[in-house]
């Protein structure tokens, strides 16, 4: 887990890849956020929270259970590798989280993928926040409008998801999953969305004072 916090205040943002292994796109784009440059608030990263399932490249670990349905609402998370993640979650007292994974296919499209896809919850601010974001990839990252990003609203605590779990303990807490489509002959690579209030800068040195610490999970 690598944690970021800036001088200024500002939310903290939580950031989580690699829930299924076989989701290249979600823990390589966590990877890099890692070393973002914040200029506010504290950026809470976990780049790799299946670690055996990425190794093996499969959407499951060890005993086949789907890491990310192991978040049930109003209770424990089910497994010791949730419960771990969910500690973090209630420790830094997130504002925003967004869980980044990827999938084949364009969501929308009739293909059944859910590739290029954003879905929040509705807590807080979240349905509002995706459709700007939606908006910006569009405008600033996608030059041919099959790969135009869309997606939809899921109600609170509806799936034992991380994402619903966060949603459902607070109004005040979005939380979005973003599926950018895997990458093939088809589908350029795309840019990651940066938060307004973090920047990134090309060798990962901070623009303002940053206290760094990192804590291997």
């Amino acid at each position: 887990m690598y944690v970021r916090d800036a001088d200024a205040d500002g939310p903290t943002v939580m950031v989580v890849g690699g829930m299924h292994g076989d989701e290249a796109n979600g823990y390589t784009a966590a990877g890099k956020i890692k070393d973002w440059s914040i200029d506010a608030g504290k950026l809470v990263v976990l780049p790799e929270a299946n670690k055996n399932a990425i190794r093996s490249t499969n959407r499951i670990y060890n005993d086949g259970t789907d890491l990310n349905r192991q978040f049930p609402t109003g209770e424990e998370p089910t497994t010791s590798l949730a419960r771990e993640i969910w500690d973090v979650v209630v420790m830094e007292d997130i504002d925003f989280l967004f869980d980044l994974h990827s999938s084949y296919g364009i969501y929308n499209s009739g293909d059944g993928g859910v590739g290029q896809g954003i879905f929040s919850t509705q807590a807080g601010g979240a349905t509002s926040y995706r459709k700007e974001l939606v908006s910006y990839l569009n405008a600033n990252y996608i030059s041919n409008s099959t790969y135009d990003y869309s997606g939809a609203t899921s109600s609170d605590g509806s799936s034992p998801m991380l994402k619903h779990k966060v949603g459902a303990i607070s109004t005040q807490e979005p939380s979005f999953t973003r599926r950018p489509a895997k990458t093939t002959d088809r589908s350029p690579s795309r840019s990651e969305k940066r938060p307004p209030q973090y920047r990134s800068s090309s060798n990962g040195s901070a623009s303002s004072p940053i206290r760094w610490r990192m804590t291997e999970t």
